[in-house]
């Protein structure tokens, strides 16, 4: 049995690696003297660098691999989270180690017991896509989980990259084919398909899909109008037998649509896909005929396939290649230091001490970012005094040679309100490191880390509230205008987790996110971290509101309710106090009232860029007006910011906008184009005291 073992077959995806191998028994490195022509070369080449990056599910059973350092190094890594995550539910089969627990309510019906059940997994068992309810999809079929870890993984950049070229050389290459030994001769396109049972008009579909249509608008209008109405997925069994390439096509467009504006739909869209998929290859007596007919046929699976994983690899700024939404299976924690037992949590915040915090950091099996952010804890302790006798920390993210350029005059606002023994960085590059620990007045609170992605605050969030400390978040876009822990603190009287809003919409906005050290609190961020996980497409701020049931995130009443332990929460005021400039959407951004009553001004320029086609008025660096500024003394806090230069205070009256006389919903979409489920939903979850925020005035 080749590298990947027994995991990979029988599904789609592995119909996929299997044949990437082209007949190969072993290493798929071409011998020197056989020549073969460049594109060939090249796309063996790059199946080759592909399956290299997958030898580890051989190894270790789990599908996910996200592409970083040597197979040792990666090994490690899921070493450590199956040993600590042996005594999860395992929904999938003990051949799965990575199983955040979770995922699948207790209440609900027990998922599939395992991966592949051969003896009940006959065309008649498979008929209709029919899903447990209550159970993530995700869990539902090892096909399920292929597609979103593929589309997830690093390594696809190198096969996806490329696929906009595979179809127009190598599918067409007819030395390509014969090397391959690809020979078919069914009707892959359909064009037959007419005065089918199911009314579709694959030919017409075909047509605007392939890139073949006369009109560039009537192509796109109308592979729009074929794949996202009401018909498209009806009858779905009998498409797949019409046409099977067809009706995968179908589904790759809605999941990159869905991609682009309503991920919500993307459970379920994924779950379709994977089933269509398995449900072909159980028809089919070649178990490698899916892959070639993908290559041969002018449907473009491979191409959406491609887009919608570029979309998620690529979520970063404009301009900068950050990916800070990018997801990475590899995280800087280890598990055990993410998710803890329920009676520890229930203790909360007790037993934090110096000695406590030491033996953390000193523990045998610990990440190098876990046991620095113990020192980091330790250290604050031991010189930060207690606030309204709690022990209560803040923090931000930063890395690249940008914004560390700025990090030292953010350090020094901090210490100018007396917080530099609560003020830790998690520093994510070697470089930031450095300029953190050259500035700050404790450079042990400069906390080391290598995984870039948005994510990485929750975890933080998580190892600091399980460690007895109370948090405050700031995104690295902010300024302190005023101190802002008198006011946090007393709004934390009322309530476990504070956050902030958009000023003229319901979204809310987690560049400030104010957590106590509670049991619910450690509850939440696990839940959300657990779904992330298995949900690394969704953005942060998205997920977030999904699982406190502020916006959707899956159709919950399907694939299990994800809105559990919530925490007594409530917002601060995102009017006049905790505020935003204003970049996009007049009126859903910005600030009112008085200058003097602004304690953290959040200027929105994480990803240093901005699509100039919506924006209110281009990019402006409010970076260098806040923290290059000549003309400011960022230690003086008895001056005003914009006393100090006038610019700051035309700045200021820029996003200055009367008060909102009603919230703006938070959604892409009007009512009237949201799906039935979704309706239904939204009203539900409004409906629900359990989950409000708490009026604080």
């Amino acid at each position: 049995m080749g590298p990947m073992g027994p995991l990979w077959r029988g599904s789609s995806i592995g119909v996929f690696l299997s044949v990437l191998r082209l007949g190969s028994k072993g290493d798929m490195r071409t011998p020197r003297s056989l020549k073969l022509p460049r594109r060939i070369q090249r796309y063996q080449n790059m199946v080759t660098d592909f399956l290299g990056s997958l030898e580890l599910v051989g190894i270790t059973g789990s599908a996910r691999a996200s592409g970083y350092e040597t197979l040792e190094g990666e090994l490690e890594i899921w070493n450590n989270y199956a040993e600590i995550l042996a005594d999860r539910p395992v929904p999938l089969g003990s051949d799965h180690p990575i199983r955040l627990r979770g995922t699948v309510p207790a209440t609900s019906k027990p998922p599939l017991t395992g991966p592949r059940q051969e003896k009940s997994r006959t065309p008649e068992a498979r008929r209709a896509p029919k899903v447990r309810r209550g159970t993530d999809p995700v869990m539902l079929s090892r096909t399920s989980e292929h597609l979103v870890v593929f589309l997830n993984s690093d390594v696809k950049i190198v096969i996806l990259e490329p696929l906009g070229w595979i179809p127009s050389k190598v599918k067409r290459s007819k030395d390509a084919f014969q090397f391959m030994k690809i020979v078919l001769d069914e009707d892959l396109d359909c064009q037959s398909a007419v005065d089918v049972p199911s009314e579709w008009d694959w030919p017409g579909y075909l047509e605007r899909v392939s890139g073949e249509a006369s009109n560039q608008e009537l192509e796109i209008e109308g592979a729009v109008i074929f794949a996202m109405n009401t018909r498209a997925t009806k009858n779905m069994n009998q498409k797949l037998l019409e046409c099977p390439l067809g009706m995968l096509s179908i589904l790759a467009h809605q999941l990159q649509v869905a991609l682009a504006g309503l991920t919500e739909q993307i459970s379920m869209v994924t779950y379709l896909m994977a089933f269509g998929a398995d449900m072909i290859e159980t028809q089919l007596k070649s178990p490698d005929w899916l892959l070639r007919a993908l290559l041969q046929s002018r449907w473009p699976v491979f191409t959406k396939l491609a887009a919608s994983a570029l979309l998620i690899q690529a979520r970063n700024s404009w301009q900068s290649p950050a990916r800070y939404q990018n997801k990475p299976y590899k995280l800087d924690f280890l598990p055990s230091e993410l998710l803890y037992p329920l009676d520890e949590q229930h203790q909360l915040p007790h037993g934090t001490t110096s000695a406590a915090l030491k033996l953390r950091r000193n523990a045998w099996r610990r990440s190098e970012s876990y046991a620095q952010l113990m020192r980091a804890l330790q250290t604050s302790l031991e010189n930060a005094p207690a606030l309204r006798g709690r022990h209560v920390v803040m923090f931000t993210l930063v890395y690249g040679t940008r914004y560390a350029g700025y990090l030292p005059r953010w350090i020094q606002r901090a210490v100018a309100f007396g917080h530099g023994a609560r003020t830790l960085l998690f520093c994510l590059d070697e470089n930031t490191v450095k300029v953190c620990e050259s500035h700050h007045p404790f450079p042990a609170l400069c906390v080391p880390g290598e995984v870039k992605t948005t994510a990485n605050k929750f975890h933080f969030t998580s190892v600091v509230v399980n460690s007895g400390f109370d948090v405050l978040y700031l995104d690295f876009d902010t300024i302190f205008f005023k101190d802002p822990l008198p006011p946090v603190l007393q709004a934390a009287e009322k309530a476990d987790m504070l956050l902030t809003r958009d000023f003229g919409t319901e979204c809310i906005n987690i560049g400030v996110v104010f957590m106590k050290s509670h049991p619910d609190n450690a509850q939440f961020m696990e839940d959300l971290i657990i779904w992330l996980w298995h949900h690394p497409y969704e953005f942060c701020q998205k997920a977030f509101a999904g699982v406190m049931g502020l916006e959707d995130v899956q159709w919950n009443s399907i694939f299990g309710d994800i809105v559990r332990s919530v925490p007594r929460w409530a917002f601060l005021d995102s009017l006049n106090a905790f505020v935003t400039s204003t970049i996009y959407g007049e009126g859903a951004m910005g600030w009112t009232g008085r200058e003097d009553q602004i304690v953290i001004y959040h200027f929105l320029d994480g990803t240093g860029g901005v699509d100039s086609s919506i924006s209110v008025r281009g990019y402006v660096n409010l970076f260098d007006l806040f923290y290059a500024n000549d003309r400011l003394n960022l230690s003086e806090t008895e001056t005003p910011l914009y006393v100090q230069d006038p610019q700051i205070q035309v700045q200021l009256d820029f996003s200055r906008l009367e008060g909102p006389v009603q919230l703006q919903a938070c959604s892409h979409l009007e009512e009237a184009a949201f799906p039935a489920w979704k309706l239904r939903q939204r009203h539900d979850l409004r409906n629900r005291r359990d989950i409000r925020p708490i009026e604080l005035s």
